[in-house]
């Protein structure tokens, strides 16, 4: 299975990145795992991010957005989410991030919600691969999840 991360922007904080690359480094061991950045508009409009976010989608993948509007899991439910789609779907599953001004509205496909705070983009990352990183691990039933 594939799962590919469309974010926008990049993570410039460097304790940022050692925290992503070790959560990357723990989410390859069960998936192919591809993050893909596009650029962060100068405006206050995400229409102009949404032609980027476009561009890379894979048109036979599973798009999820991830909003404050959507659909809210547990880890169990979300390792379900992750589990059925391993088993029964060929086609990579596909988790949109936005920057700071969020998805377009055309993006918020199948949208899902990690919780109603909102986060910074560059957090959301880690947030959402210690997520990815949980639910492999209750799939496998190993140790982890509490």
């Amino acid at each position: 299975m594939k799962v590919r991360l469309i974010c926008v922007g990049t993570v410039t904080s460097s304790s940022m990145k050692r925290i992503l690359d070790d959560y990357v480094s723990r989410v390859k061991h069960y998936v192919d795992l591809e993050i893909v950045e596009v650029k962060e508009s100068k405006t206050d409009d995400p229409s102009e991010e949404a032609v980027s976010i476009q561009k890379v989608l894979d048109p036979r993948g599973k798009t999820i957005a991830l909003t404050l509007e959507g659909k809210s899991y547990t880890s169990e439910a979300f390792a379900n989410l992750i589990n059925d789609h391993q088993t029964y779907q060929s086609e990579p599953l596909q988790f949109l991030i936005g920057g700071s001004n969020g998805l377009a509205e055309e993006l918020k496909i199948n949208p899902m919600s990690f919780s109603s705070f909102t986060f910074p983009h560059q957090l959301m990352r880690i947030i959402f691969l210690e997520q990815l990183y949980r639910a492999f691990k209750i799939i496998k039933n190993e140790p982890y999840h509490k």
